[in-house]
C-alpha cells in the first residue's frame, strides 16, 4: 500500500485482510504502511477489522512501517501498540 488511504480504500483493504486471515496455510500477517502517508478512521477500523479477523483464525498481525502522521493518528486513536503486536497498556 502507498500513498493516502481513505474512505475509498478502506472496503478494499478490510476485505483482503479478511480474505488473507481466512486462509489455511496463513500463519502470519504483516501490515507494511512504510509508503502510506495519511490514514482516515475508516482505514483504523479497516486495520482493526484485519487485527480481529488474525485473532479469530489464532494467526500472528502486526502493523508495521508507520511514520510521521500515520503513527500519530494510530497513537492519538489509542490503537498503535496493539497494531504493533503489543500488549494493551494498563
Amino acid at each position: 500500500m502507498s500513498g493516502e488511504l481513505d474512505l475509498l480504500q478502506a472496503g478494499d483493504l478490510t476485505a483482503t485482510l479478511t480474505e488473507a486471515a481466512g486462509h489455511d496455510d496463513t500463519t502470519q500477517m504483516c501490515v507494511d504502511l512504510a509508503a502510506v502517508t495519511f490514514i482516515d478512521s475508516t482505514v483504523i477500523g479497516a486495520l482493526l477489522q484485519g487485527y480481529h479477523a488474525a485473532h479469530t483464525a489464532a494467526i500472528g498481525y502486526t502493523v508495521t512501517g508507520m511514520n510521521g502522521q500515520v503513527q500519530k493518528v494510530l497513537q492519538v486513536a489509542g490503537v498503535l501498540a496493539t497494531l504493533q503486536g503489543q500488549p494493551p497498556s494498563p
